[in-house]
């Protein structure tokens, strides 16, 4: 790799099993859930927000059961980003 050119990070998917978390509705409470885990320090929660495969930036309101009907969170290639200021964190979600 030329010299002053930086290499992508490689991100790693954590999952969230959201079987048996009737709370977990939409993005916003899938959010709350994983800074409760401390998956992300509480620092982070007003510089975050979650992104498809494609980078396109989604709304928190998208239900949980919406994504995964459209295959979005359900594998490594279509996991949900979690961007958190300059740090990516990729989520898989598992029903």
């Amino acid at each position: 790799m030329p010299p002053g050119v930086a290499r992508a990070k490689q991100v790693t998917a954590q999952l969230i099993d959201v079987s048996d978390a009737a709370h977990l509705f939409n993005l916003e409470d899938v959010l709350d859930h994983i800074f409760q885990q401390e998956f992300v320090g509480p620092k982070g929660r007003p510089v975050a927000w979650w992104e498809e495969c494609t980078s396109a930036r989604l709304q928190a309101s998208h239900t949980v059961q919406e994504l995964l009907a459209r295959g979005a969170g359900s594998s490594p290639v279509s996991a949900l980003r979690l961007v958190i200021g300059t740090m990516m964190r990729a989520f898989l979600v598992n029903e």
